[in-house]
């Protein structure tokens, strides 16, 4: 099976735009490189904690 992925931080910087674009093309997996222009390895716990939470 194919799944449609995208670099999710080329639509928009912020998540939730991330996640309703991506949903609503079809798009079930994505890389997460950076959310609000943060890089993932800068995440602080709490931000990783509601990127976590939204993608659940």
């Amino acid at each position: 099976m194919i799944h449609l992925a995208a670099f999710a931080d080329e639509i928009d910087p912020n998540i939730d735009t991330q996640i309703e674009h991506c949903k609503l093309n079809g798009v079930t997996h994505f890389e997460l490189r950076t959310v609000n222009k943060i890089n993932v390895l800068d995440f602080t716990p709490e931000l990783r904690q509601e990127v976590k939470r939204k993608l659940a």
